[in-house]
């Protein structure tokens, strides 16, 4: 398994929502994919010392209908669900992310998510940047627990960062081409003034001769 990729690396989200996306998920940040649920039997017998969490490819039939599902879901007016912040290139995931992040709104502050918690249908929770969530009737707040907490701030950190030197290479690669012209450039006028000179000292060269010419007349 530890050549595997955990859920975390698939997913990219809104900057600022990592601890809220991790408080919701939880152990299902740091799943793993099998290719068949039916595999986890294997561990009924000798269960893992740690928190682990094992996720299926879903069938094509079972992905329309957690589309359909997903889409016929009643959703909260004026509420952004953090499903809506969330990114993923892996169809598993994409299948499953709107089962995982049902009914979870985001609010920016625990004062915002208290004034709107009536609003709230039943099962459904608003989480807060810090990974704080609050029901209609409970609260839970959230801090980082595990060393691999933060590991998806850090991963997206590191990405903008890769991204900005793949940018500032590319104006790097643009400023030497540029220098490069620029040389080109003056290497010519360069050699066209060198020219110029040449033929300049072979006229004022032939100058005496062409006086005596002139006299000759």
């Amino acid at each position: 398994m530890a050549t595997r990729q955990r859920v975390w690396h698939k997913l990219h989200i809104e900057s600022g929502w990592e601890n809220a996306l991790e408080a919701v998920l939880a152990e299902r940040m740091n799943g793993f994919e099998m290719s068949r649920i039916e595999s986890v039997k294997n561990y009924f017998s000798d269960i893992p010392p740690a928190r682990l969490s094992f996720y299926a490819n879903v069938s094509n039939e079972a992905a329309a209908a957690n589309s359909s599902n997903s889409s016929s879901s009643s959703n909260v007016a004026g509420m952004r669900s953090l499903a809506q912040l969330v990114k993923t290139s892996d169809a598993t995931l994409s299948q499953l992310l709107p089962d995982w992040l049902r009914h979870v709104y985001v609010a920016n502050t625990l004062n915002d998510a208290y004034a709107l918690r009536e609003q709230l249908i039943e099962g459904a929770v608003l989480v807060t940047p810090e990974g704080h969530q609050l029901t209609r009737n409970s609260l839970r707040f959230y801090v980082a627990e595990s060393e691999q907490a933060g590991m998806l701030a850090r991963a997206q950190e590191i990405e903008q960062i890769e991204a900005q030197l793949r940018a500032q290479d590319m104006l790097v690669d643009s400023a030497q081409s540029d220098l490069s012209q620029l040389q080109a450039q003056v290497e010519r006028l360069s050699a066209q003034h060198n020219s110029a000179r040449a033929q300049l000292q072979s006229t004022t060269a032939r100058v005496p001769e062409l006086n005596m010419q002139v006299q000759k007349l």
